[in-house]
């Protein structure tokens, strides 16, 4: 399970690369990079085109993989989708929820939610992203973070919250130039937590993993750590940067080993 690793980063490599030849480049960089982790777990959300080929050929336990979105239903005449048992036998073991270019294209809350619900029934993790739209001076933005806290989790078994991953995910710094700034992240973490303390008390809320995602890359992730109130990132573009993901991996690392 995710948890068990004492940091966490997440590459989502979105509708990227084009070709096979460039995955198995890119995967094998980052390969090397991932066995210089001391406690780190990566994980790798490949296109579903390339999760087979990329998963089955990795035979280390510092990565594992997971699939950007599947359907609902387990089978069925669903033309067009992909399952979670499919994603499982093609290597999957995580499932990204909730992620907010799944919200731009029309998801609705109900349908992430059947589609946790689903994943978690087929024992897989999930990294379940939450995020406000935009923030305001009347604290409207942090009403949104705890709905969405109490819809997906607070019905959820001990045993189903074991393999949940939150990943903070401000709509607004997604794929911007700048991401959210430290301060702002320290303060929703720490809003995160007392809501999570709140729903299942502390002992429970402590396993609970939080990362940041939204335009994290090599300039801000030293930053970003440095608010002591994450457990790491979930990564977009830079996850594609060879360079950049060891940057990040390494600035993760060093807050369990310094």
């Amino acid at each position: 399970m995710l948890n068990s690793f004492e940091r966490l980063v997440v590459f989502n490599w979105k509708m990227n690369p084009q070709t096979l030849a460039e995955s198995d480049d890119i995967f094998d960089e980052v390969k090397k990079i991932s066995s210089k982790m001391k406690q780190t777990g990566v994980v790798i959300c490949p296109p579903i085109i390339f999760l087979d080929h990329i998963a089955w050929s990795y035979k280390g336990k510092k990565m594992t993989f997971g699939v950007q979105d599947a359907f609902y239903e387990e089978s069925g005449s669903w033309t067009g989708q992909v399952s979670y048992p499919q994603s499982i036998n093609a290597g999957a073991s995580v499932a990204l929820i909730n992620h907010s270019e799944r919200k731009k294209v029309g998801e609705l809350k109900e349908i992430a939610r059947k589609k946790m619900d689903c994943a978690l029934k087929n024992d897989m993790s999930i990294v379940l992203c939450i995020g406000e739209d935009k923030r305001d001076d009347r604290g409207i933005h942090l009403r949104h973070i705890e709905d969405e806290l109490r819809y997906f989790l607070k019905s959820l078994s001990s045993e189903h919250l074991d393999r949940v991953v939150l990943a903070y995910e401000p709509i607004w710094a997604i794929g911007k130039a700048s991401s959210a700034t430290p301060h702002e992240v320290h303060e929703m973490s720490l809003y995160i937590k007392k809501k999570l303390i709140e729903m299942f008390g502390v002992e429970k809320a402590k396993t609970i993993k939080l990362l940041y995602g939204g335009s994290v890359d090599d300039t801000n992730a030293q930053a970003l750590m440095q608010t002591d109130e994450i457990d790491g990132f979930l990564i977009g573009r830079a996850s594609l940067d060879p360079r950049q993901s060891e940057a990040i991996l390494s600035v993760v690392d060093k807050y369990i080993t310094q």
